[in-house]
């Protein structure tokens, strides 16, 4: 099983400084409402519940080189919880460039999966990770 740690570590930086400093306010992982009914725990919650978003630290292609379908497949069935979540603003928080950029090709051609205005669930928001918090994650790493 492969080790998380690292992608954990990202997506908590994520939600306690990248998103306050971009959206005003502090998040939370949190369990929201859905509008079919039920409730999905979303990565990122807004204090004032109205912001609720996904984030998504996994790399467009596989170690091994090939594109990394099944992370795709995650994204897109996050997407869907977004649509029905009850909130004024849904965000995906791509960390990864390449997943950033293949989310907006297939928006570009029709698939709706990221980054345009059409998608329902709003842009997608690609976050720099700064390289100094990348090798402080990566250093802990056995």
């Amino acid at each position: 099983m492969a080790d998380t740690r690292v992608q954990l570590e990202v997506e908590d930086w994520v939600r306690l400084h990248w998103m306050p400093a971009k959206f005003g306010q502090k998040f939370h992982h949190e369990r929201v409402g859905l509008s079919a009914g039920g409730v999905f725990d979303f990565d990122a919650v807004s204090e004032d519940r109205n912001i609720v978003g996904t984030i998504s630290t996994s790399a467009a292609k596989t170690a091994s080189g090939k594109h990394a379908v099944g992370k795709l497949l995650k994204i897109r069935s996050d997407m869907l919880f977004l649509v029905m979540a009850k909130a004024q603003r849904r965000v995906v928080v791509l960390t990864e460039r390449g997943t950033f950029d293949l989310c907006r090709k297939e928006s570009e051609g029709g698939r709706g999966t990221a980054a345009t205005a059409s998608c329902p669930c709003g842009p997608a928001w690609a976050c720099p990770i700064p390289s100094a918090r990348r090798q402080t994650a990566s250093s802990r790493v056995p």
